[in-house]
């Protein structure tokens, strides 16, 4: 079995550098607390690196370390972000905030973090299903309420 050595493990952190971010932007809605986030996630990551057993599976398991690290820090500071508040977020030049990004941050916790997992990450449900130890069918109908709260929304 080989393990990720400092260099590939940069190089993965470099290429799911803008996932990670916007996964706990969603989650703690607030663009400080997220970088903080996923600067913790990706120091427990390198950490226990030795504990990913294959490459392909990398960035689901950075991903869930970020969600549990964002989840974490929410808990830890019980602050409410009210989204008249919130920073600009600031993404690449190619990707710019609009109107369906905005609908989803007003989704509450476990719906928004389902829909950013599944439609901007393209994760399976299975696969978000492992990620958060929510059974499959409980994903399933968190994004079909997700949706049809969106379709409010818009």
């Amino acid at each position: 079995m080989s393990y990720i050595n400092k260099e590939e493990f940069a190089e993965m952190v470099k290429t799911y550098q803008l996932e990670l971010y916007r996964l706990s932007f969603a989650i703690l809605r607030n663009e400080a607390d997220a970088q903080d986030a996923v600067g913790d996630a990706i120091v427990k990551a390198y950490e226990q690196r030795r504990m990913l057993c294959s490459k392909e599976k990398f960035e689901s398991w950075i991903m869930k370390i970020v969600v549990n690290t964002s989840k974490n820090m929410l808990r830890s500071k019980h602050q409410i972000v009210y989204i008249e508040d919130m920073p600009e977020m600031k993404v690449g030049a190619s990707e710019k905030r609009d109107e369906v990004w905005d609908a989803v941050l007003e989704l509450d916790y476990k719906h928004r973090v389902v829909v950013v997992l599944y439609y901007y990450e393209c994760f399976s449900a299975k696969e978000i299903s492992q990620m958060l130890h929510i059974p499959e069918g409980t994903i399933k109908s968190r994004l079909a309420r997700a949706r049809e709260k969106l379709k409010t929304l818009l």
